[in-house]
């Protein structure tokens, strides 16, 4: 009953990594070089080590059985995640997301640093963190019992719209507003995902499933990390130079010069999240995950 509550206070948790060490990054980068920020990142490492070993003290836990095989745990992990159309369609679509998400942040620091600095950056990317702190408290001060395929819907197509606008201008007011309006968008989708799988997933099996979900999710990452650099600068970056193809066409909207080909990417990663907002709305197997105890595989 309280599992949007609890889901928004995690990811209040999760978002607040981004909220002053950007800021931090940026005017660190303005007064010294490349080697404070490397050693203060090797230091969190051992920050990370002993906040975990205090943390593990506390955890209890309980004996389960134990497979006899990896592969058998995999097979159980992988007849979890297929029982149901719905959950394996969701999985399935989230590489589709997590390859429009890895767009963005593969290519907002450089589109942003094409006309700006390091210190801009850095502030421009906590404000828009803001949006998913904003939303995650929204989200673990309330309760949602239901909806929970329509608010995945509406808040991918929101993310994909606010996307788009991300790249559509060299203005860092305006780039900020759609980031915060993006970012605030994907705790209430991650929240809506989270809750229709777990809640269609034996208890005794969920770490299994997760497990192969994450893998398959990730894929959309490794997809976007791999490609978005390439086709920024060689594809898009030249198309959208004052002398390039669609100067005269798309350059008229977008702008031209070194960083309008990677907003021109951004914007079209928007859209392709919109468009897959709308098929997810369109399933019947997805919204069939809310009838718990009545949908059937």
């Amino acid at each position: 009953e309280q599992f949007s509550k609890a889901s928004g206070l995690v990811q209040l948790a999760g978002s607040a990594k981004y909220l002053l060490s950007p800021v931090l990054a940026g005017f660190l980068l303005g007064i010294a070089d490349i080697r404070l920020l490397l050693i203060i990142d090797i230091c969190t490492f051992f920050v990370t080590v002993s906040t975990t070993l205090v943390v593990r003290k506390g955890l209890t836990g309980r004996s389960v059985p134990v497979s006899s095989s990896m592969a058998s745990e995999l097979r159980e992990g992988f007849r979890g995640l297929t029982e149901k159309k719905g959950v394996f369609l969701l999985a399935a679509m989230g590489s589709a997301i997590t390859f429009c998400l890895g767009v963005v942040q593969t290519l907002a620091s450089p589109m942003v640093l094409s006309f700006s600095n390091s210190t801009v950056l850095g502030t421009m990317m906590t404000v828009v963190a803001l949006g998913m702190l904003v939303s995650s408290f929204i989200l673990g001060s309330i309760t949602i019992k239901k909806g929970y395929s329509r608010l995945l819907a509406s808040s991918l197509f929101g993310a994909g719209v606010f996307m788009a606008l991300f790249g559509l201008r060299e203005d860092i007011i305006f780039i900020s507003v759609s980031g915060f309006l993006f970012f605030a968008m994907l705790p209430f989708a991650n929240t809506s995902i989270d809750y229709l799988i777990r809640t269609n997933v034996d208890n005794q099996i969920q770490g299994r499933v997760w497990g192969i979900i994450g893998l398959i999710s990730q894929l959309g990452y490794v997809a976007a990390y791999a490609v978005s650099g390439i086709l920024a600068d060689y594809v898009f970056t030249p198309l959208l130079l004052p002398e390039g193809v669609l100067a005269g066409s798309v350059g008229k909207i977008l702008g031209t010069g070194d960083g309008r080909g990677i907003g021109f990417l951004i914007v079209l990663a928007g859209l392709l999240l919109c468009a897959t907002a709308v098929m997810l709305s369109g399933m019947k197997s997805i919204r069939g995950l809310e009838k718990r105890g009545v949908y059937e595989p």
